[in-house]
């Protein structure tokens, strides 16, 4: 499952645990989408849509 939120843009969470397994932090995350095997997330600051491979997006969740 993928969510956004102000200052993390991209968060993806495990359905099975509800746990956060990836989390990006920066600007954006007006709106996120999943369609044509693509996660779709929307920067209304920065007027731009960004299409996201979801089998290779990689991210470090602070320890």
């Amino acid at each position: 499952m993928w969510v956004t939120s102000f200052e993390f843009p991209l968060t993806r969470i495990d359905a099975s645990t509800n746990k956060v397994v990836q989390q990006f932090h920066g600007d954006g995350g007006d709106a996120v989408r999943f369609g044509l095997g693509s996660v779709w997330l929307s920067n209304l600051r920065a007027a731009n849509v960004w299409r996201l491979d979801p089998k290779r997006i990689v991210a470090t969740l602070p320890e």
